[in-house]
């Protein structure tokens, strides 16, 4: 746009001195090719509608467009372009410089070197400039030609199919997309939106893009003297942000570009591109199934930019090397996470020990033998102190919580007190460990007649209870809360003074003394429960799996008239349709289902729950207060899944779980077993109420679902004969990923030599070159 000489811009505008350019200012008069321009978000405000990581920073294609003016708009080739570091849009104005030195003897031939350096405040200080971008570049005649289609119709378009478009209504589902996928990673305002297509051929993987600059901004710019608008290249360069959508926690930023070739300027705003080798061929799978790109160095594009009107081509970027950064992958061992099934029973226990005061019982190597010989996956585990009336510094969590939040175990650690005073204090004292801790205020009375329904703590909860024994014995009471919060199996380690002997009721057995800890271990199976209490209830069971209904009536006695019966969903509507008309309610319902012929894939089981739902949530809603639970029991659904029919069933109840909230007064809980036998246990769960939506029963064993971080990402490998290994880096830059790997190595050709290595030492020469700190020629040739 025309300058009005008229106009204070900068204080109308807040425009600098150089927002009409070009991007490369004026010519310094020196020995070489030198031009300077201001650089700052007044100066050439629409380079800040290109941020990475929330910074305004310099595109690729401006470094480009910065060699293209100062040689003014003639053809050339880049041999190279190295981008060494951002250049970001500051506030404060820094001299954007462009140089340009001839090669000696070769006259078309020049290096050149864009950095920027602060405005100096001061006469005669010394500043420093910054180098961002380097590489060579040589002028081409007019007429010059390359091994590619010179023309946009002889490029074969056929078996293209559209991915993305954003239509001229003005929707922009790439950004959208981009945004919620990347996040801020890469983040492109009105200036940059200028992709408007996406076409790709499923077979060659190759990519027609098609790329409109806004129509003001190019008729700006060529007023302005602008050869390839910025965001006219960049809207093509943004093909690989869309390759790392579809990948995970990834990001990349441009190294280098090697073999550009600049033919003229094209004639319209709106462009087409091929892009051939692009990132959907590097794409693979993890170990999780994600799609993933390797870390690091990665080459990969050869761009072709067409004129949409003459279809000539104008720009070929033959080889675009970007950096693959995954900036999760520091804390994969925190953000990695599997679903697993783990018991809620502890394994019989034995602790050995050759004298008291040689082998004393330490709660640390307690949770560590737990943790990690019971199971090949990683435990998690719960456990509970019962600090009383202690100061945090009392307690025996005091003793060990340093050492765990070292190790990054995988426990739970549930710190209850007396008063709310007290647990305040210990929320104080620990909170800053890095441990997973939860606190609670339960005075003696409280928790003795809780029936523990709500709040931290419930029934067959904790692995370890940590107890401490006053002066006065533990009463019957005690022993009876003890009992109810250790899982079947469960262990409790006693603190008491060095002259005092633990007399555990039945139930539990000494598993070892010593010093002044007793360790006990609870019974390993469930008490069995001959008639479930259901006098107070009025319960309605559903379904026609026979053998199950019969045992889950002698289960919940028969005789009793609150249980009704219903084989069908049918009946069973028409039963909740009675009882709710007549002003009374179902407390809990059991929907009994196993996989038939006629139904191999439970969708009519399904259907007929969702069906359930609906009719029980139209009275339930009223009373949101008053409960009804909805116990799902299948055979074989989870776990080791046997029936995949059933499976279907649990999905569509935790789907409806989630959507009816805990305001609509029903509960839906799952429970799974193997045999018939395992009712004996699900009639006690019915009796107590461990408080877990998911429970799969296996010899009369509780499981439940729990959240455990990975602790390898990659197996482990013992060393093994004729395997080749390499030292490579989990995450580029970073010596605390350094780590050796297998590799196969391809077969040997006609004149290639195997040597077999023994023995081998790793130097720091190796590390550096690892890190990519030490050229290889370098590395080759050193002793």
């Amino acid at each position: 746009m025309a300058v009005d000489r008229t106009i204070d811009a900068d204080l109308f505008l807040h425009e600098g001195g150089y927002s009409h350019g070009p991007l490369a200012g004026h010519k310094i008069h020196c020995d070489h090719e030198l031009y300077e321009a201001n650089l700052s978000k007044r100066d050439i405000p629409y380079l800040t509608h290109h941020k990475v990581q929330l910074s305004a920073i310099m595109p690729a294609a401006g470094y480009i467009e910065l060699v293209l003016e100062a040689l003014n708009g003639q053809p050339v080739h880049f041999e190279e372009i190295e981008f060494i570091l951002p250049c970001p849009i500051p506030e404060i104005p820094v001299r954007l410089q462009t140089a340009l030195r001839s090669t000696p003897g070769l006259s078309t031939q020049y290096s050149f070197a864009i950095s920027s350096r602060p405005v100096p405040t001061e006469p005669n200080s010394k500043i420093e400039s910054e180098l961002h971008c380097r590489g060579q570049v040589q002028l081409l005649e007019k007429n010059h030609k390359v091994d590619v289609p010179e023309n946009l119709s002889n490029v074969d378009t056929s078996g293209f199919v559209t991915v993305l478009e954003n239509p001229e209504t003005g929707e922009t589902e790439f950004y959208d997309r981009m945004e919620a996928t990347l996040g801020k990673q890469f983040e492109y305002g009105p200036q940059f939106r200028t992709l408007k297509q996406i076409k790709i051929n499923q077979t060659t993987l190759d990519y027609l893009i098609e790329v409109e600059l806004d129509e003001q901004m190019w008729e700006t710019g060529n007023a302005e003297g602008y050869v390839l608008c910025p965001p006219l290249v960049d809207g093509v360069l943004q093909i690989f942000a869309y390759n790392l959508m579809q990948a995970t926690d990834l990001y990349g930023f441009p190294l280098r570009v090697k073999n550009t070739t600049f033919l003229g300027k094209p004639t319209t705003p709106r462009i087409t591109a091929h892009v051939s080798k692009s990132l959907e061929s590097h794409l693979t799978t993890d170990m999780l199934a994600q799609l993933t790109l390797p870390i690091g160095e990665i080459s990969a594009g050869d761009l072709r930019f067409y004129d949409s009107v003459t279809g000539e081509l104008f720009l070929r970027i033959e080889q675009y090397i970007f950096f693959a950064v995954n900036s999760n992958w520091t804390s994969i061992s925190k953000s990695k996470h599997i679903i697993d099934w783990q018991p809620k029973f502890m394994e019989p226990f034995e602790f050995c020990e050759d004298s008291p005061d040689e082998s004393p019982i330490e709660l640390e190597a307690l949770i560590t033998d737990l943790a990690c010989s019971q199971s090949e996956k990683p435990r998690r585990l719960h456990i509970v102190e019962l600090a009383g009336n202690r100061d945090p510094e009392q307690t025996m969590l005091n003793r060990c919580v340093a050492s765990l939040s070292e190790k990054e175990s995988q426990i739970e650690y549930w710190m209850v007190n007396n008063t709310s005073d007290q647990t305040k204090a210990c929320y104080e004292f620990f909170h800053k460990h890095n441990l997973p801790l939860r606190f609670a205020a339960y005075d003696e009375e409280s928790l003795i007649n809780s029936e523990l329904k709500s709040g931290l703590l419930r029934i067959c909860a904790a692995n370890i209870l940590v107890l401490h024994r006053e002066d006065n014995d533990f009463k019957d009471e005690d022993w009876e809360v003890f009992r109810r919060l250790a899982v079947t199996g469960g262990l409790a380690l006693i603190s008491h003074s060095n002259t005092e002997q633990i007399s555990p009721p039945a139930g539990w057995r000494i598993v070892g003394v010593a010093n002044n800890l007793t360790l006990l271990q609870a019974q390993h199976m469930l008490s069995k429960v001959e008639n479930v209490d259901v006098s107070s209830k009025s319960r309605l069971v559903i379904g026609d799996w026979n053998n199950a209904i019969s045992k889950w009536r002698s289960c919940i006695n028969q005789d009793n008239m609150s249980a009704s019966y219903a084989e069908s969903t049918e009946q069973a509507i028409n039963r909740i349709i009675e009882k709710y008309e007549t002003s009374d309610r179902f407390n809990e319902i059991d929907y009994f289902f196993r996989n038939t012929s006629d139904d191999p894939t439970g969708e009519q089981a399904c259907a007929r729950l969702v069906e359930l739902v609906q009719c029980l949530i139209h009275y339930q809603i009223e009373e949101p207060n008053e409960v009804c639970r909805i116990n799902v029991v299948t055979q074989n659904a989870a776990m080791n899944i046997q029936n995949p029919g059933s499976t279907s069933l649990w999905g569509i109840a935790r789907a409806m779980a989630v959507e009816i909230g805990n305001e609509s007064g029903i509960e839906i809980r799952l429970y799974d077993i193997e045999t018939l036998t395992d009712m004996d246990t699900l009639a006690w769960l019915v009796q107590n109420d461990v408080r877990e939506r998911e429970i799969a029963i296996r010899d009369n064993q509780i499981w439940a679902p729990r959240l455990v971080h990975m602790r390898d990402w990659y197996p482990q490998v013992c060393s093994m004969n004729n395997v080749a290994y390499f030292l490579s880096l989990e995450h580029p830059g970073q010596l605390n990923g350094l780590q050796f790997k297998t590799r196969h190595l391809p077969e040997l050709g006609d004149n290639d030599v195997e040597v077999k290595v023994e023995y081998s030492g790793l130097n720091f020469r190796d590390v550096m070159v690892t890190l990519g700190m030490l050229p290889t020629l370098a590395y080759e040739r050193s002793m």
